[in-house]
């Protein structure tokens, strides 16, 4: 493997381009890099290649020299790139010449991105190459491709000679990032020689077809390098074209659902699978809160759209808050560009499984309501969306909004007034259409589990849980276990959230399966119900003294994100069905007036891109 040097940056001038191209069409003596600085080392330009061999061995050299010209006079016009594996965010397994060309001219030469093209993120600028591609199996001509087996178009025998061999191929990216690309695999190439034309000739020897064969094995991880295939970072300065409008075309999706009121529209935004948080612009007075998740989201925007439309015992939006009308326009301030900081090992999301894109838009939006008062918001918000690799485009679910940062009001109309119109940020606004149950309800039991994960707080999770508290798996254990009680339960969410005061005598916890952080989102599925048949039960424990107790149970959505020390994370996307008890005989504000009795997990749903498992099988790890 190469080590990974920090060299200065330094890009082939024009009239080095030139001299590349006239040492490969002439093949004459290498000539030395023009504008090259004094400590920075020359580079002999690539010669033209008198056989096979000698195309691929130009192709390393233009690699390292970043050459598009030589690089463009090198392919042939049929030339074809072919994946190891199919792209996953485009289902592509291979692409032609000009599709070739037009990552390479973003890899080489980012600075002439032509205009209309997405720009190329500053961390992927490759400050130099270096590239061994070795034989390890000799040329040998391919007589298949002259006829019509090759899914080309068959050769003219009479013009072309092919031939095909397999490479080891090692190459290092040194980029402008903290992360560099290391790519140590196989390749498959085919090159055409042409016999109309002599040996020195320009086009004399072509590359026609380049397979990535995937990688040897894999390449050792470091903390700033990361292994990939060919086609992986092929992949990274292809995609670009149709990417910042599918973005931008989803806040534009988040702006109608607004205006239309339509809470389908606006929860479909939010499906990334990931997550979502909405980000204050300042902690929430009285609760000292910097954001919230999901369920808490779609709880807001259900009261703002559609105020009438609530479950039992949630408190009514206030007549006054009532919306009538919203207008509202969000111009973008930045272009959206990629949130490389969200990636491994600095953030949660794998860059092989989901790209994150960020861009800030300024905001002017109008809430006209029932009352005798109207809300402006004019500030600013920072989106950060995802694209899920492994959909197609298209999917609907390709995109998602992951995280929507209030960045305030703007500086201009901050204090201004009008008459009949308070200006507030977005923040404020959301707050007051943050649905509440009674403050000693089931559902906010529900809440204060949710905050226990996030917070990774052991003693607010072990105060939430009945005496006789059990534990019910999706499907049972390979022992035929079925369920626990709450002397496992809370062992499992000692280890899981402190592992490191694990009690003596006890089995330390693979540090693979520490947490770094928890984002989980309870979403109600039913409203809680009475279960009267607890009351009459000869299951273990017995039956609930209904003049001490009442149980009511609900069924959650559970979408929790465990982000671990670890290679990979879990997701748990599934259902839940909460059984909670209200006691009786203690007033409201009194500790364990309401605990939870059943948690039982109802099994995964939707597949994501991580992997997926139950809340059984969580649990399991931390055993």
């Amino acid at each position: 493997m190469f080590s990974s040097p920090r060299r200065s940056a330094r890009r082939p001038s024009s009239r080095s381009d030139w001299n590349l191209l006239r040492g490969f069409l002439a093949g004459i003596a290498a000539i030395s890099l023009a504008g090259c600085s004094d400590d920075s080392p020359t580079q002999p330009a690539p010669q033209g290649p008198v056989d096979a061999a000698g195309a691929v061995t130009v192709l390393g050299d233009i690699y390292e020299a970043r050459s598009l010209t030589a690089f463009t006079v090198l392919l042939s016009d049929d030339f074809v790139f072919r994946r190891n594996v199919a792209e996953p965010a485009t289902g592509a397994l291979q692409w032609n010449l000009a599709e070739e060309l037009s990552l390479h001219r973003r890899m080489f030469d980012p600075e002439g991105i032509p205009a209309g093209d997405y720009p190329l993120h500053a961390d992927l600028w490759p400050q130099s190459i270096q590239i061994t591609l070795t034989p390890i199996i000799p040329f040998a001509e391919r007589t298949d491709l002259y006829t019509v087996a090759n899914p080309q178009g068959a050769l003219d025998s009479n013009r072309w000679i092919a031939r095909g061999a397999t490479y080891t191929t090692n190459a290092f990216f040194n980029l402008r990032g903290e992360t560099d690309y290391q790519v140590e695999g196989r390749a498959y190439f085919v090159v055409l020689e042409d016999r109309t034309k002599r040996l020195g000739d320009a086009g004399k020897f072509l590359l026609y077809r380049w397979e990535d064969l995937g990688q040897i094995r894999q390449a050792a991880e470091g903390p700033a390098v990361d292994p990939h295939t060919w086609s992986d970072v092929k992949s990274f300065y292809r995609r670009g074209r149709d990417v910042p409008l599918e973005v931008a075309g989803l806040i534009d999706r988040l702006a109608e659902s607004y205006r239309t009121r339509d809470r389908a529209l606006f929860s479909g935004l939010l499906q990334s699978g990931y997550g979502y948080r909405f980000v204050f612009d300042q902690p929430m007075p009285d609760t000292g809160e910097t954001d919230w998740g999901t369920a808490e989201e779609l709880q807001v925007h259900r009261r703002m759209f559609t105020p009438n439309d609530r479950p039992p015992r949630e408190l009514p939006v206030p007549a006054d808050l009532v919306v009538e009308s919203i207008q509202i326009t969000l111009a973008p301030q930045t272009p959206f560009l990629e949130r490389r900081d969200l990636y491994r090992p600095r953030g949660p999301l794998n860059p092989s499984l989901v790209f994150a894109y960020g861009a800030n838009y300024a905001t002017d939006v109008f809430f006209q309501l029932a009352g005798a008062t109207d809300y402006q918001v004019t500030g600013g918000a920072e989106f950060i969306v995802l694209e899920d690799r492994s959909r197609l485009p298209g999917d609907p679910l390709r995109f998602a909004l992951y995280r929507w940062s209030d960045l305030g009001m703007s500086a201009a109309v901050h204090g201004a007034q009008v008459s009949g119109v308070e200006e507030k940020s977005w923040s404020t606004v959301k707050s007051l259409y943050r649905g509440s149950s009674p403050p000693d309800a089931a559902e906010a039991l529900i809440v204060d589990l949710a905050r226990a994960y996030m917070q990774t707080d052991y003693a607010a999770f072990e105060v939430l849980l009945s005496p006789d508290f059990i534990f019910i798996l999706d499907m049972p254990t390979d022992t035929g276990e079925t369920n626990w009680g709450r002397t496992t339960e809370n062992r499992i969410h000692q280890r899981m959230f402190d592992p490191e005061n694990i009690p003596p005598g006890d089995s330390p916890l693979p540090f693979e399966y520490w947490l770094q952080s928890v984002t989980i989102n309870l979403n109600p599925q039913t409203a809680f119900v009475e279960r009267p048949d607890l009351y009459t039960t000869f299951d273990p424990p017995g039956p609930l003294d209904p003049t001490h107790w009442k149980a009511e149970a609900a069924t959650y959505g559970t979408d929790v994100f465990f982000q671990l020390q670890g290679e990979t994370d879990f997701q748990v996307t599934g259902r839940a069905y909460f059984t909670v008890l209200e006691d009786l005989t203690k007033q409201i504000g009194d500790p364990g007036k309401w605990l939870i009795y059943r948690w039982e997990d109802l099994g995964m749903t939707n597949s994501v891109a991580v992997e997926r498992t139950a809340w059984g099988d969580i649990k399991r790890l931390y055993r």
